[in-house]
């Protein structure tokens, strides 16, 4: 079934995704991580899950609510 974006299950889907999801690593990244369900770069860190995600999982039901920090700014955080 396809969703559309106005169905409130798309957001839903793309939460759980986000949540389940594990770095995918693509060739000539320069050894960068990559969300494997957008296929985009991990520039944020969810403070609240504790977890890397690119800027699309950011906007989904899944994390909008919580504080994410660049990667940057967090690995600073843990050094």
């Amino acid at each position: 079934r396809d969703l559309s974006p106005e169905d409130p299950q798309a957001e839903q889907t793309t939460g759980e995704l986000c949540r389940n999801s594990q770095a995918a690593e693509f060739p000539n990244s320069s050894r960068r991580s990559w969300c494997k369900v957008h296929q985009e770069p991990f520039k944020l860190f969810c403070n609240q899950d504790q977890m890397l995600i690119c800027v699309i999982c950011r906007e989904s039901q899944a994390h909008r609510t919580h504080r994410v920090v660049p990667t940057e700014e967090a690995a600073q955080a843990y050094k």
